[in-house]
């Protein structure tokens, strides 16, 4: 169950690599790895090796070698262990769960990052606005808050973004690529805010209320989508022909049947 859960008990007395078993431990030990000199050393940023094996494959990092290719996509990799880790995407295995809240994770790496959520402890600081983050890449999102700068380019509308992962979300409004699907009734949608909008659907909680004609909705977009309607606003509009909508949905409609965006992609 331990290779399920990621709970590794047995530590060594040495360095603080842990192990699931405490056979693993003792080969760790026997295989002399503290007692033999690190005679193996990177050339390039003099990091050394116990093992010459450990060396070839930190060379790959310098080289930009990638020998080893996924057998379901062409995605290549530097090391055998992260191209095992890759395929796990593939037939959706994720053995590591949380044992606060069950969410399951395809490497350890993720759940140890993920625990730190449930300590509520925050190491990682903006030193603009003080804002404090559990992990560090969640802090290296939040400093594009800080930037005005927009890097990332939709070459089919031209639309801009300051986190590639929202470029990639974008694209699939115009390819049609709907890959996040309602565990409930297995409806398929392009974004996982859609999705989670749509799993509120299955629930009979109207917790959101319309001031106008005191509607009420599932989630808060059905709620500004009713609040347009009384208020005439259309904030979407065509780049090609200025044409607005109220919704981006009906945007991106317009978009592919009068100027053919997305068709050839």
């Amino acid at each position: 169950m331990r290779i399920h859960t990621g709970e590794k008990p047995y530590q060594c007395e040495i360095c603080p690599k842990t192990f699931t078993t405490n056979s693993h431990l003792k080969l760790h030990m026997n295989s002399k790895i503290h007692i033999r000199k690190s005679a193996f050393k990177c050339l390039v940023c003099t990091k050394t090796f116990t093992q010459s094996g450990s060396l070839k494959a930190h060379m790959m990092l310098h080289t930009g070698e990638k020998p080893y290719q996924c057998d379901m996509c062409p995605k290549t990799f530097s090391s055998n262990s992260h191209m095992k880790s890759h395929k796990k995407i593939h037939n959706g295995e994720k053995p590591y769960i949380c044992p606060v809240c069950m969410k399951t994770f395809r490497i350890y790496r993720s759940l140890k990052t993920h625990t730190i959520v449930h300590t509520g402890e925050k190491n990682y600081q903006c030193n603009v606005c003080d804002k404090k983050f559990c992990i560090s890449q969640s802090l290296h999102i939040h400093m594009n808050i800080h930037s005005a700068e927009k890097s990332y380019k939709c070459l089919v509308c031209e639309k801009v973004f300051r986190q590639n992962a929202h470029l990639q979300q974008h694209i699939k409004t115009h390819t049609g690529e709907k890959s996040h699907k309602c565990p409930v009734c297995k409806k398929t949608f392009c974004q996982i805010g859609t999705l989670k909008q749509h799993i509120n659907t299955h629930t009979s909680k109207n917790s959101y209320q319309c001031e106008v004609c005191q509607k009420t909705f599932n989630d808060i977009s059905n709620l500004n989508r009713q609040i347009k309607i009384h208020s005439g606003e259309k904030p979407y509009t065509c780049p090609s022909c200025e044409k607005t909508y109220k919704e981006n949905s009906s945007l991106q409609r317009h978009m592919k049947k009068s100027h053919f965006y997305g068709r050839f992609m």
